[in-house]
């Protein structure tokens, strides 16, 4: 099959281009997806239900006129019993089509972790692409302007409201990526993930909730870099007997940082923190740390996690690692030899931070 996942999930507040992003979509897969939308339910509605030039619409939906904290207009959907019922509706639909056996995309504007969370719980037997659709806020007020259907103030009313707290795999921004871009990167996102269906590797995107639980994983990660790491000074064995790890929670809060847990077969597998510190200033993106479940290594999930990475975020790339780590070294200059076709640099740098230490360092693009 070309695409494994049987039902993408497309998030954003109104203007961000869901709508033509999904009919792209329909067109670059072979694989038939059904396009089912809020929009395409409220047509469903009686007109009379629902308001949308900014009246009252106690069944339906309506616009609220209000303002954010610094004076600006918004106006915030407003959603009455009918109109939370075709909500349910829409919910419904999808897993009956998706019972059926069809793939679908869906464009949707849920509001935060759990609204999302809702649908997460209701089709969480399917295969499902989680994608956050975003622009800049300025860029989506003057899309609202341009289209004219739009009540002026929606979208600055959705825009701080839809992806909060919200995970997703993959985010993707329709502003500063074309639509051919956008379509590539999900497509090779859904390549990686046919390749590996039978096997159920899946990258997660983490929040700042899951800090705990890439902390608790660090110190496993610590104690096995000490199999390799272990006659370097400041790497002997704690008085207590408790591996300690340095502070991760960063890489899940910072905007210019990602972090992601790995997934086997719905078992926590290990983690991917990646950062814009790279050795020189024209890096985009820098493996920082990188770790695997023992029971899980030598089985191919690192490789496939770590090309997933590489294809989620184009640009310039490093791995850096410390000479003394032959597993690593080996490891890393195989995935990227084979993910480059040896198209790579390959130096020995000292990095000034946390202190300085010399690392070998990888440097390759992704397009």
């Amino acid at each position: 099959m070309e695409n494994g996942f049987q039902i993408i999930y497309l998030n954003g507040p109104s203007s961000s281009g869901k709508t033509t992003l999904a009919k792209a979509l329909q067109q670059a897969f072979e694989q038939p997806f059904l396009h089912v939308g809020i929009d395409k339910i409220i047509s469903w509605m009686p007109e009379k239900i629902n308001d949308w030039t900014g009246g009252k619409a106690p069944l339906g939906y309506s616009w609220k006129k209000s303002q954010d904290e610094e004076g600006n207009l918004i106006q915030e959907l407003q959603a009455g019993p009918y109109a939370q019922k075709m909500g349910e509706t829409l919910r419904e639909v999808v897993l009956a089509l998706a019972k059926m056996g069809h793939h679908i995309i869906i464009d949707d504007v849920s509001f935060g972790k759990e609204q999302v969370d809702e649908w997460k719980k209701a089709l969480k037997h399917f295969q499902v692409l989680w994608v956050g659709v975003n622009a800049p806020l300025s860029v989506l007020e003057q899309r609202e302007k341009e289209r004219g259907n739009r009540l002026l103030g929606s979208a600055r009313g959705q825009f701080h409201k839809v992806h909060v707290d919200a995970i997703y795999d993959l985010e993707i921004d329709t502003h500063h990526a074309s639509l051919n871009e956008n379509i590539a990167k999900i497509k090779a996102f859904t390549l990686c993930a046919s390749r590996h269906e039978a096997r159920n590797i899946w990258l997660y995107k983490a929040s700042a909730s899951d800090k705990e639980i890439i902390q608790n994983l660090g110190r496993f990660y610590v104690y096995e870099m000490s199999r390799y790491c272990g006659f370097l000074s400041g790497w002997e064995v704690p008085d207590n007997g408790l591996f300690e790890c340095i502070d991760l929670s960063s890489y899940s809060e910072k905007p210019d940082r990602h972090a992601f847990l790995i997934k086997v077969g719905g078992e926590l597998a290990g983690f991917v923190l990646i950062s814009k510190v790279g050795s020189t200033p024209d890096v985009d993106w820098n493996i920082g740390e990188f770790f695997v479940v023992s029971k899980f290594q030598g089985k191919g999930v690192g490789r496939h996690v770590a090309k997933q990475v590489f294809n989620l975020f184009p640009g310039i790339w490093e791995t850096s690692q410390i000479p003394e780590n032959k597993a690593a070294l080996d490891f890393w200059e195989k995935v990227v030899n084979s993910y480059t076709n040896g198209q790579y640099e390959k130096s020995l740098k000292m990095i000034a931070e946390p202190k300085p230490h010399p690392m070998v360092v990888l440097k390759f693009s992704v397009l």
